[in-house]
């Protein structure tokens, strides 16, 4: 049964609910006057007392709702960070993961293709820097193979020229 089912009203129309409470194992009764509301989160009508709304609270219908993303304190906007890439939060993204995020590299080659991308194709950071998603910075490959393929002679360039600058100070 709902809280709403609870609630009766006065003569004058004012709306209570009666609370069981207990003191001393002795059970009372008490009557709560207060107001019909709807939660600012998922839309459910809820009772909340007068008190409530007098300390600032009762703009939602539990706790649940109270702590989700945009009316918590520590929300950020949607936008946080793991595993040094930035993540932003897009519940309706197909890719998006459990909790709602997707990876912000992903979001700007998104938007310069016009497309989501596929599940299987990978972004590369040419900087090595997961923070920089710059578009200029960010290179498509179609799969995780093709990515490692391309890592590896880019390293192994990289490794022939650090050993040439590494002769060529030696030589000086």
């Amino acid at each position: 049964m709902k809280i709403t089912d609870k609630i009766k009203y006065t003569n004058d129309n004012r709306a209570y609910i009666i609370q069981k409470s207990k003191i001393n194992n002795k059970i009372y009764l008490t009557k709560r006057y207060g107001k019909i509301k709807k939660c600012e989160y998922c839309n459910e009508l809820f009772f909340t007392s007068n008190s409530e709304i007098e300390r600032g609270f009762g703009s939602f219908c539990n706790t649940k709702c109270a702590r989700m993303e945009r009316f918590n304190p520590n929300w950020k906007g949607g936008k946080t960070k793991s595993n040094k890439y930035k993540l932003i939060k897009k519940h309706n993204h197909p890719n998006a993961n459990s909790i709602g995020y997707i990876s912000e590299h992903r979001l700007v080659m998104e938007g310069f293709l016009g497309r989501y991308l596929k599940q299987k194709e990978v972004v590369h950071h040419i900087d090595s820097n997961p923070s920089n998603n710059d578009l200029n910075n960010l290179k498509l490959f179609k799969n995780q193979a093709e990515h490692r393929q391309y890592d590896t002679i880019y390293n192994h360039i990289r490794g022939i020229v650090h050993y040439h600058q590494n002769l060529i100070k030696e030589t000086k």
